[in-house]
C-alpha cells in the first residue's frame, strides 16, 4: 500500500470510530434527559444530571478529535509509528503486536468511559461501586449479554473477609457490638440462601454504622454541644441516611489529593468535589501550557539575559519571569496537593444502599 492510500485508509476509520464514539454518547445523552424529568427532586435525577454534563463535555471532546486538524495529526502520528516499524528504531511498545493491543485497549477504555453515564450503568445497577469481576463484565451486564447474578461467585470471598476481618473490628469497639450481632445474623440468612433478608440486615448494619460515624464528627466539630443534643441531631433530625449525610452540617475535615477528587467526583454527586475537579483542570491546562511553552519560555530568557546590557533589558527579563510565574499560580501546583473534604462525599455509599435499592445475588 503506497502512502497517500494508507492516509487515505487512517483517515477513514479514524472518522468512522469517532462517528461510533459520538453516536453511543448521543444516545446515552437522549436517554438521561429522558429519564431525568421522570425523577424529581430524588437522588436519581442528580444522577442524570451529572450523566448529561459528563456526556456533554465527551461529545464535545469528540468533536475536537473530529476536527480536519485532528484527525490529520492523528494520522501523521501513525506514520511515524510505521516509519519505526521499519526502521531500526523501534521502541518497546512497537513490538510483536504490543502497539495494537495499546490501541485496542485505548478503544475499549474511550467506549466504557461513555457507558459509565449510561442509565443501566449509573442507577440502574449502579456499577461504579463494583470492585470484583473485569471491565468486560460490567461492559457486558450493560449491554444486556450477562446478568448481575455473576458477581454472585464473589459471595463466599466475600463472607470469609467479614469473618476474618470485620467481624473482629467490630467487636473491639463497644459502641459497634450491636451491629456485630446483626451482621452475624445476615451472615447465617446468606448461608442459607436468604438473600433479601440478609441484605435488608446488610443495609441496616450499613445505616447504624455510618450514624456512629456521624456522630463522632458532628461531636468532634461541635464540643460546646451536650451529648443529647447531637444525639437528637444525628438519629431525629433527618429521617433518612441520604439527607443526614447531604444536608447535615458537617466542615470539611478529611484530606484527598485534587486526583483523587476528581475520580471521586466522576461518579458521586457532591458541590465540595465539583470544586476540586475544576481546580484538577486548571492544572491540566497549566500542565498543557508549561509542556507546550517551557522550553520557548527559557530561550527568550536565555537570549534577553546574554544581551543584558541596560536597565530596559533587566525590565523585558523580569517582566518575562513574572509572567510565566503568574501562569504557573493559577491553579494547584501538583496533582498531588491535598484539599479537605466533609463526610458528604466521602461518606456517600453506592446509591443502591442508601436508597434501599438491591439485586439479589
Amino acid at each position: 500500500m503506497n502512502k497517500m492510500d494508507r492516509i487515505k485508509e487512517l483517515t477513514i476509520s479514524r472518522r468512522q470510530e469517532l462517528k461510533r464514539y459520538k453516536k453511543l454518547a448521543n444516545q446515552y445523552l437522549s436517554k438521561n434527559k429522558e429519564l431525568k424529568d421522570l425523577h424529581k427532586n430524588k437522588w436519581e435525577h442528580r444522577v442524570y444530571e451529572k450523566n448529561i454534563k459528563k456526556l456533554k463535555e465527551i461529545i464535545y471532546e469528540i468533536n475536537q478529535e473530529s476536527k480536519d486538524s485532528s484527525i490529520e495529526n492523528f494520522v501523521l502520528n501513525v506514520l511515524m509509528i510505521d516509519k519505526r516499524m521499519k526502521s531500526n528504531e523501534k521502541t518497546l511498545i512497537d513490538i510483536s503486536g504490543l502497539r495494537e493491543t495499546c490501541n485496542n485497549i485505548k478503544s475499549e477504555l474511550k467506549e466504557f468511559n461513555i457507558i459509565r453515564y449510561s442509565p443501566s450503568y449509573s442507577v440502574i445497577h449502579d456499577l461504579y461501586w463494583i470492585e470484583d469481576g473485569t471491565v468486560g463484565d460490567q461492559k457486558d451486564i450493560i449491554l444486556g449479554r450477562k446478568t448481575p447474578e455473576i458477581y454472585g461467585q464473589y459471595l463466599q470471598s466475600k463472607i470469609d473477609k467479614i469473618k476474618k476481618e470485620v467481624l473482629p473490628f467490630l467487636e473491639s469497639k463497644k459502641e459497634l457490638i450491636p451491629s456485630t450481632r446483626i451482621l452475624r445474623t445476615a451472615i447465617e440468612n446468606l448461608d442459607q440462601n436468604k438473600y433479601a433478608a440478609a441484605n435488608i440486615l446488610i443495609i441496616t448494619i450499613i445505616e447504624g454504622l455510618v450514624r456512629i460515624i456521624c456522630k463522632r464528627i458532628y461531636s468532634n466539630q461541635n464540643p460546646k454541644l451536650s451529648e443529647k443534643d447531637i444525639e437528637h441531631y444525628i438519629y431525629h433530625e433527618f429521617t433518612s441516611l441520604e439527607s443526614l449525610i447531604t444536608k447535615g452540617d458537617f466542615k470539611p475535615n478529611y484530606d484527598i489529593t485534587i486526583v483523587d477528587g476528581y475520580l471521586l467526583n466522576q461518579h458521586v454527586i457532591s458541590d465540595e468535589l465539583d470544586k476540586i475537579e475544576k481546580e484538577f483542570d486548571k492544572f491540566k491546562k497549566k500542565s498543557n501550557w508549561v509542556k507546550e511553552n517551557i522550553k520557548n519560555e527559557l530561550d527568550e530568557w536565555i537570549q534577553l539575559a546574554n544581551k543584558m546590557d541596560s536597565e530596559n533589558d533587566k525590565e523585558q527579563l523580569k517582566k518575562k519571569i513574572n509572567e510565566f510565574q503568574d501562569k504557573l499560580g493559577e491553579g494547584p501546583m501538583s496533582r498531588n496537593d491535598s484539599r479537605k473534604i466533609s463526610i458528604k462525599p466521602s461518606g456517600t455509599l453506592r446509591n443502591s444502599i442508601i436508597n434501599g435499592i438491591y439485586h439479589p445475588v
